[in-house]
């Protein structure tokens, strides 16, 4: 039984997780960077100034043990956030 989905009539950008169209109101250096103050804005505001203590924290926290150990924290591997 072949269960594969045949999209050879489908446009390559109907599969896409993000189509291309969705960032056709980004135009030149100007609109990226509204773009990217709108998001920092949304994540600025997605929790409490406390919340974004305490992780700022816990991350220097968690560099500390890496370097401790030898270990690099960004970007870390999986086995390093498993330990």
């Amino acid at each position: 039984m072949n269960n594969s989905i045949n999209n050879s009539d489908v446009p390559p950008d109907a599969n896409a997780l993000v189509p291309a169209t969705a960032f056709s109101s980004f135009t030149g250096a100007a609109g990226i960077g509204g773009a990217i103050a709108k998001a920092r804005r949304y994540a600025a505001a997605s929790c409490a100034a406390s919340s974004h203590v305490a992780m700022a924290s816990n991350f220097r926290h968690f560099e500390t043990w890496c370097r401790r150990l030898g270990l690099i924290s960004v970007p870390a591997t999986p086995e390093t956030v498993a330990l």
